[in-house]
């Protein structure tokens, strides 16, 4: 996608047969509501009045990429404790499944719940189209997400935003930026000789937290005009998307 869209001008395709554009998803009522149930059943509450999406990544698919997993569940904590009414979701692969319950149980609340392996992909996608925001790795999901209006955080390490960030306003890139990333690009074959991705265990619990109250808190005020049938995707820069390195808070 990102190599058709910034050859398009070069093409003429716009003036050819119309501007490049992509249908934002859009779920069928029913299904909105069966989800809504499903969370209901889940967490057992009748009020939960936001989500936030948490996908772990935990499977064996270039693992290099992954931000540890105990960082998951701490700040999954902290979360529930700063947001009463929050709904936190653990999304993934039937794969996944094992390691997302067993986050979803240590962070310790009924409002803290995993999906993982009981949901479709579609299924998925309408749970983004109810979500404030999604925090995930570089991975697949983060760039679906983006056909909805959710907010995405993405975790990038060994990999190079530059080239693989996902496109949209709503996307927000974390990046540590070490000198050694990236490792992992298609010129070695996604294939690396790290077994040590500091560049991931350097993105703090604490300095995501922040960034994730700011985002998830900036979508509580959504104006319901951001909801579009479709969105134009322009040749763009990939460092257009809000590429930045978090720094550790001052104690």
């Amino acid at each position: 996608m990102d190599v058709c869209t910034s050859e398009l001008p070069a093409l003429d395709i716009p003036k050819r047969f119309g501007k490049p554009h992509l249908k934002r998803f859009r779920p069928k009522q029913e299904e909105v509501v069966v989800l809504r149930n499903l969370l209901h059943k889940e967490t057992g509450r009748d009020e939960l009045s936001s989500t936030i999406i948490l996908n772990a990544n935990a499977s064996d698919l270039l693992p290099v990429r992954r931000w540890p997993v105990k960082n998951y569940i701490e700040l999954g904590r902290q979360l529930v404790n700063k947001y009463p009414k929050l709904c936190i979701v653990f999304t993934g692969a039937p794969g996944e499944a094992e390691v997302a319950d067993q986050l979803a149980e240590k962070v310790g609340s009924d409002r803290c719940i995993s999906l993982a392996g009981k949901i479709t992909f579609r299924q998925l996608m309408v749970l983004f189209t109810m979500g404030n925001l999604l925090l995930t790795n570089d991975s697949g999901p983060a760039h679906f997400a983006t056909l909805t209006n959710i907010r995405v955080i993405v975790l990038f390490g060994p990999e190079t935003p530059t080239l693989f960030a996902p496109k949209g306003p709503q996307v927000h890139v974390v990046w540590k930026a070490l000198a050694c990333s990236p490792c992992v690009s298609a010129f070695n074959n996604r294939q690396t000789k790290c077994r040590n991705n500091i560049c991931m265990q350097r993105i703090s619990v604490d300095c995501v937290f922040l960034e994730v109250c700011k985002i998830y808190e900036e979508s509580l005020n959504k104006d319901p005009q951001e909801m579009a049938n479709e969105f134009v995707i322009k040749p763009q820069r990939s460092m257009d998307v809000q590429i930045h390195e978090l720094r550790s808070p001052q104690k």
